[in-house]
């Protein structure tokens, strides 16, 4: 696995625990879930929410270790996964109380 995919997947995963962290926070404030399938998730799944939230994330790297998913169209995904991603976290920690 190329070197560039193996440090996307690190701050994909990075991202994803950021997004827990941020949303776990602003909800402790008083805040609401405003992604209607996020707030769906944390209806049915209660506390276990973050592990279902991260569950695709951590799809997509079993799938790029294991060789199932790879090449350009692995680095394609990672990277746009990030870009979203790092936006819900600025988005986030603009929200987050002080």
């Amino acid at each position: 696995m190329p070197v560039f995919l193996i440090v996307l997947l690190g701050l994909l995963l990075l991202l994803q625990l950021l997004d827990v962290y941020t949303t776990r926070r602003i909800l402790s404030a008083g805040g609401v879930e405003r992604n209607p399938v996020i707030a769906w998730l944390m209806l049915r799944t209660g506390k276990a929410w973050p592990y279902w939230k991260c569950l695709p994330t951590l799809l997509l790297i079993a799938l790029c270790l294991a060789g199932v998913l790879h090449g350009e169209l692995a680095v394609l995904i990672a990277m746009i996964l990030c870009g979203l991603y790092a936006l819900v976290v600025a988005h986030n920690w603009r929200q987050l109380p002080s």
